[in-house]
């Protein structure tokens, strides 16, 4: 299966406008189930969780060049969901990491809006945790990657 990847290229594109709109209001992303996350070790571990769906996924066009892309694109071409690629300058206004290149990742929460304990591994707590009680925008949470 290749990768089909759409490219928005300007700030007035309206699914644009929309993440970063939600992203903005996280109260907007809650209400509508979903939460966003980005790295690929996020990606890694959200496909992996029961009750999750990945709706889309945006990458800085930057994310070529990195070591991490075969990986990434590999892991792309079998989730079969909507990849979106945009100039660095556009995806700096979508993340909240000071040089992030994605991939961003546009998921919808379990209706019960929570994760089992069980599926959770430890450096992913304090994430599952702030989206399950809404206190942080998931968009602005750092987690560390495993050891």
């Amino acid at each position: 299966m290749s990768l089909f990847v759409q490219t928005v290229a300007s700030r007035e594109n309206a699914r644009f406008k929309a993440l970063q709109k939600q992203i903005d209001q996280p109260r907007l992303l809650r209400k509508a189930g979903l939460a966003v996350a980005e790295g690929l070790h996020l990606l890694q571990e959200l496909q992996q969780w029961p009750g999750i769906r990945i709706r889309e996924i945006w990458f800085a066009s930057v994310l070529r060049l990195h070591r991490e892309w075969d990986a990434c694109e590999n892991l792309l071409q079998t989730l079969g969901v909507d990849c979106i690629e945009v100039p660095a300058e556009l995806y700096a206004l979508l993340s909240e990491m000071e040089q992030g290149a994605g991939p961003l990742v546009l998921f919808e929460t379990p209706v019960s809006n929570r994760v089992s304990p069980a599926v959770v591994t430890p450096h992913l707590e304090p994430w599952v945790e702030a989206v399950r009680t809404g206190d942080a925008s998931p968009a602005s949470l750092v987690v560390p990657a495993p050891t």
